[in-house]
């Protein structure tokens, strides 16, 4: 049943290592949530259990399809109320290496018992001082591969984060700027020594920088003869005001609190946007890299995602390293042009590919960065590590993904897995206004691409801007049309593309392809490359 007002239920528990206990307690509160009308329930990091040692830790995990996760679901389902479960630990069911290890997963579940959204925690609590403390969250957890979309709820958008993820503002900005958060979650156990000193300090900012709400479920008290928590579960508002803080060790232990944060949802987001519109933060960001502008060495993890060490099939991974395409700005190639977002193939963290409009080949895609430079002549120079490894990135996942099972037919580790009426190239070509539309496209010789970058005017680049030319090559397409010249080398390609970039083509010429022939072609690498909308959409990995 829907309720008339906007009520959050905020749970602070004392977990121990006996997970039935555990679940009693949280099916207590959840239940005790539901009487009074609460919309969502957020429960903390180690809601399941908090173990004893290492050894426990792992011997208590239990995967996503196990019977506690199926326990909550049902207690979602009965009693219509949404569930923020703060840090489960997920048994990763393919393990290398017989590495031991547990993903400490932040999963949402709806008020229909579905699990609508999972985060698996990347940063990894680590200290140790010698004769003092270790505590290595590293030795039992693997890190996550990136962030997550902002999930859909009946309070906002929002985003998934662990605990010590709140120590690193550009995790909470990536979401809120680029995933479109209105509440940040960081369900945590954080220890006393630290909590005293930085809890509130980190909660107040990370709501006042991203003009974002803080849910904050929190540990609390002592859970064994190694481990206490600080405690203070806490409800941050957009402006930085505390809304609720249920204090330390010294309160009840295993309580929940619920409070209303608006009487609508038309509210709550009336009073985030007028916060926003009174400090327009995004007005400060430049526009071509108003969703761009995360580059850290921390987060050049996030876009070399073949150096992780993670249990999902590869084939995931690259899809995992895409980012939304955002329909609603356009997108800068050189100083003077923009790449309206229906022709943007896909994109990643600093660079985006289109179909090229003068294709040389057909499936001729550029690959170009986010961020305009604007050196004296070389801009690859210009460059920065993170930019010049999206973009080929990008290069290798189009090129894998997209061209290779739309122009070769021999690739089962590429083909989709249903064949549409029209092959995608069958269907490019139909539209294709180029000489080469009536080329053989199918071809069994194997995959083979040419990538090159033209970097400055010496070597025939016309643009100003980094860009890749990306294009499936097949045995003979730079041949001449009559057999006088049958001996011309198929990798004469260079020569081709300078002379082609050296002409003055005009659109009524015919050479230049309609906007709507090449937002088809972009359209359909674009379903190949998004799995047509698969939810499992990751900012970055």
């Amino acid at each position: 049943m829907a309720h008339s007002s906007l009520r959050v239920s905020l749970c602070q528990l004392s977990s121990v290592h006996d997970k039935i206990a555990n679940f009693q307690t949280c099916s207590r509160l959840i239940l005790e949530s539901k009487k009074e009308k609460a919309n969502m329930v957020f429960l903390p990091e180690c809601f399941d259990y908090m173990s004893r040692n290492k050894e426990e830790l792992i011997e208590l995990a239990e995967t996503l399809d196990g019977p506690l996760i199926a326990q909550y679901k049902n207690l979602a389902k009965e009693n219509t109320i949404w569930l923020s479960l703060g840090g489960f630990h997920q048994k990763i069911s393919n393990e290398k290496d017989a590495l031991k290890k547990v993903y400490n997963t932040h999963i949402i579940i709806n008020d229909k018992g579905e699990i609508v959204s999972t985060y698996n925690k990347y940063h990894l609590f680590d200290l140790d001082i010698p004769g003092k403390i270790r505590l290595k969250e590293s030795d039992t957890t693997a890190s996550g591969k990136g962030f997550v979309k902002p999930i859909e709820t009946p309070l906002g958008n929002i985003g998934l984060l662990v605990c010590y993820d709140i120590r690193f503002p550009r995790a909470s900005s990536l979401l809120r700027f680029q995933g479109g958060a209105h509440i940040l979650t960081y369900p945590s156990a954080f220890t006393i020594p630290t909590g005293s000193k930085h809890w509130e300090l980190l909660n107040r900012a990370r709501a006042v920088e991203n003009q974002c709400y803080v849910i904050s479920a929190a540990q609390v008290g002592i859970h064994n003869d190694k481990r206490s928590s600080y405690g203070h579960s806490m409800i941050v508002d957009p402006s930085g005001n505390v809304l609720l803080d249920m204090g330390g060790p010294d309160q009840a232990v295993n309580q929940c609190k619920v409070i209303e944060l608006a009487t609508s949802k038309e509210e709550l987001m009336g009073l985030i946007e007028k916060i926003r519109r009174e400090m327009p933060l995004e007005n400060s960001l430049a526009v071509e890299n108003k969703n761009f502008f995360f580059d850290h060495d921390v987060y050049r993890k996030l876009i070399q995602c073949s150096n992780l060490d993670h249990d999902e099939t590869e084939e995931e991974d690259h899809y995992e390293s895409l980012l939304p395409i955002d329909e609603s700005i356009k997108y800068p190639f050189g100083p003077e042009v923009t790449i309206h977002p229906s022709l943007v193939i896909a994109r990643n963290l600093h660079a985006f590919a289109f179909p090229n409009r003068s294709p040389l080949l057909p499936g001729h895609v550029l690959i170009t960065t986010i961020r305009i430079h604007n050196p004296p002549e070389s801009l690859m120079l210009d460059c920065s590590r993170s930019e010049v490894a999206a973009l080929f990135d990008l290069a290798k996942i189009v090129a894998r993904k997209a061209l290779a099972p739309t122009y070769f037919n021999n690739n089962p580790n590429s083909a989709p897995s249903k064949k549409p009426i029209l092959s995608p190239a069958q269907q490019i070509g139909s539209h294709t206004t180029t000489p080469h539309a009536n080329l053989q496209l199918i071809d069994s010789s194997g995959p083979a691409f040419t990538v090159t970058v033209q970097d400055g005017k010496a070597a025939g680049a016309t643009v100003p801007q980094v860009h890749v030319h990306l294009i499936p090559r097949h045995k003979g397409d730079l041949k001449k049309k009559d057999d006088s010249n049958a001996d011309v080398d198929d990798n004469e390609i260079y020569r081709r593309l300078a002379e082609r970039d050296a002409q003055s083509i005009k659109p009524e010429t015919g050479n230049w392809r309609t906007v709507d022939d090449m937002a088809r072609e972009a359209d359909i690498y674009r379903k190949i490359l998004y799995k047509n909308g698969s939810d499992k959409n990751y900012f970055c990995s």
